[in-house]
């Protein structure tokens, strides 16, 4: 049981480094597609909070079995820059075609799947506490779940790319 136990822990440190990881990689994609000032401000604000809360409870924070809190947090983060970031855009339109930017598919699909992820990840945390050791191995099928969406994000962005390069040689 204890190399279960420590496996575990190696699993969560993990996890743990790549939410905080993906923080701040999304911190700086974010920042540089925002034009306006305001909205600069408002993902610089919530990815610091974001990468101050993973932080907090990755290592202060004793989890039982995973921190569904920081990304849980991390995930409402970027699905609020996606609206922040279609906000902006359609706001600025300057007589462009919305659907000819590839970084318009590509924040749809991380729309997708970080809005999905975001229930997921509290249907799990929910669902962790409560379900018998024993049988969390259903919880699995949540997993499947959030697997499903990243597949489904990867077609939007593919079909995306296609559509933009597409236009361009016409």
């Amino acid at each position: 049981d204890f190399v279960h136990e420590s496996h575990n822990v190696g699993q969560l440190v993990i996890y743990n480094i790549h939410y905080i990881v993906s923080s701040v990689f999304f911190s700086f994609y974010f920042y540089q597609m925002m034009i306006l000032p305001s909205s600069r401000r408002v993902t610089t604000f919530l990815f610091s909070s974001s990468f101050i809360i993973l932080i907090l409870t990755s290592y202060f924070i004793k989890n039982t079995f995973f921190n569904s809190y920081g990304s849980a947090y991390l995930f409402a983060v970027i699905v609020i820059s996606c609206f922040l970031y279609f906000r902006e855009n359609f706001l600025k339109q300057n007589g462009k075609n919305f659907l000819h930017s590839y970084d318009m598919w590509l924040v749809f699909g991380y729309l997708l799947y970080f809005l999905g992820a975001f229930l997921v990840i509290l249907t799990y945390s929910y669902f962790a506490d409560k379900v018998p050791r024993e049988k969390r191995y259903l919880l699995a099928n949540l997993w499947a779940v959030q697997n499903i969406l990243l597949l489904i994000a990867s077609f939007v962005a593919l079909i995306g790319y296609l559509w933009v390069s597409s236009r361009r040689v016409r």
